[in-house]
């Protein structure tokens, strides 16, 4: 959902202004909000370690399979 938001306001169809993400990091037994803006073309200014790490990995491997098979089916 994350992505296609981004992707919504970089082909302007909504506003930047118009989605907020906050992430919530706990540390040293107490919690912090922080807003993690968005700029015109759904560039992130802050994204914390490791969150969605692995959807990024099985995007890559996704792509790297899809690339490999239609290689070998050619």
């Amino acid at each position: 959902m994350l992505l296609r938001l981004r992707r919504r306001i970089a082909e302007g169809r909504i506003s930047s202004d118009d989605v907020a993400i906050h992430f919530v990091d706990h540390s040293a037994g107490s919690s912090q909000v922080r807003r993690i803006n968005i700029d015109d073309l759904g560039n992130l200014d802050y994204w914390p370690n490791g969150v969605f790490s692995e959807d990024f990995e099985e995007t890559k491997k996704l792509a790297e399979a899809q690339f490999a098979r239609e290689r070998h089916e050619s």
